[in-house]
């Protein structure tokens, strides 16, 4: 339970970490806001508890589309998140029985056109 809340905590920050614009005044969200976001999701912990395993979404203007990543960072949040794949299409990170490996999606692009997902 413990391990959840750190979990919990650790996603938090994250995304009031990439998502708040620091220094400003207030105002409304606008649309052209959301190409600014970072989303986080399908937080993943190792068995042992002592990593998280996530994907990290952002919006690639200039392309029209959203791009996924897959990071990895401490449970207790005493380091940054660190990419550990380099696709944009990358998504469903899950960890190995013994904690050693991570497996996850990939939509592999073909001539600009994304094709079927692998493992």
């Amino acid at each position: 339970m413990a391990a959840m809340k750190k979990l919990a905590a650790l996603v938090c920050l994250l995304v009031v970490t990439t998502a708040v614009p620091h220094g400003q005044g207030k105002r409304f969200i606008t649309e052209t806001d959301l190409f600014k976001f970072t989303w986080i999701a399908d937080p993943q912990l190792s068995p042992d508890g002592a990593t998280v395993a996530f994907v990290r979404v952002t919006v690639n203007e200039k392309e029209n589309r959203y791009e996924a990543s897959i990071f990895v960072a401490p449970a207790t949040g005493s380091e940054a998140p660190r990419r550990i794949t380099s696709g944009i299409r990358d998504t469903a990170p899950r960890w190995s029985p013994d904690g050693k490996q991570i497996v996850f999606v990939r939509a592999p692009e073909k001539d600009g056109k994304p094709q079927p997902a692998q493992l």
